[in-house]
């Protein structure tokens, strides 16, 4: 092998980058490419990545989850913080336009089905039947109310 032939090679495979760095990060679960000319510790932005990772973890973890799969937990997230900011202007006393809340709601409710993320209810008596157990067994003790 010539030394023209290793550098070749070498510059080769300088140029070819597997991925983009912000692939990489989303495969990763980091949402460091959220807007790079924005302060990103807002509590805007640190809802939107709360939600991100919340999302994520339901559905298995980065590592489970295929790209089309990440792009729409990112934009369910970005679908709820709307939500939840128009839920706070509400609250405020403003008024926000119905219309445009319930289609963004329902958006978001199809996105969340198309994940396959479903409100499971938890049965709560084995929790309860916890709770009073250990309540029975401090009051045995002498400790507790």
């Amino acid at each position: 092998m010539t030394s023209q032939t290793t550098e070749m090679n070498a510059s080769e495979a300088k140029r070819k980058r597997p991925q983009s760095r912000v692939t990489a990060q989303a495969k990763r679960g980091v949402v460091g490419w959220l807007g790079n000319h924005r302060d990103k510790r807002g509590h805007v932005a640190r809802r939107f990545r709360d939600l991100v990772g919340l999302i994520t973890a339901d559905c298995g973890g980065p590592g489970a989850l295929s790209e089309n799969q990440r792009q729409i937990i990112r934009r369910s997230a970005a679908l709820g913080v709307w939500c939840e900011t128009q839920e706070a202007r509400m609250a405020d006393g403003e008024e926000i336009d119905m219309d445009e809340f319930q289609r963004t709601s329902n958006s978001l409710r199809r996105l969340c089905e198309s994940i396959g993320i479903k409100r499971t209810a938890r049965d709560g008596s084995d929790a309860w039947g916890d709770y009073l157990a250990r309540k029975a067994s401090e009051k045995d003790r002498g400790g507790g109310c």
